[in-house]
């Protein structure tokens, strides 16, 4: 597995560590996030994220960080760095979209 994947659509690419991906999305599911497949399938060169999964894990992400604001002390500890989250997140929330290795 790549250290590295790229989340890509029409021209649109942003890389993220594969270790950052994969714990974004785990805290995703802690928030709710109900994946349409496993999640495994999320860190594998090629997977195809729906429209609607897209949209759903963008939700979740979006609860994140409001559960970081309102409570800090009981977010924390996390290992997902929020600022890159956001900049994740701001990309899911575009749609659809595919994961590739770097």
């Amino acid at each position: 597995m790549s250290t590295t994947l790229l989340l890509k659509r029409d021209g649109e690419t942003i890389a993220i560590a594969t270790p950052h991906w994969a714990d974004s999305l785990a805290l995703a599911l802690r928030y709710g996030w109900n994946p349409l497949g496993p999640t495994a399938a999320y860190l594998a060169s090629g997977f195809k994220v729906s429209l609607a999964d897209a949209s759903a894990l963008a939700a979740a992400f979006d609860r994140i960080f409001e559960s970081a604001l309102q409570d800090p002390m009981r977010f924390h500890p996390v290992r997902v760095d929020l600022s890159e989250l956001s900049l994740v997140n701001d990309f899911v929330r575009e749609g659809a979209f595919e994961v590739w290795d770097a």
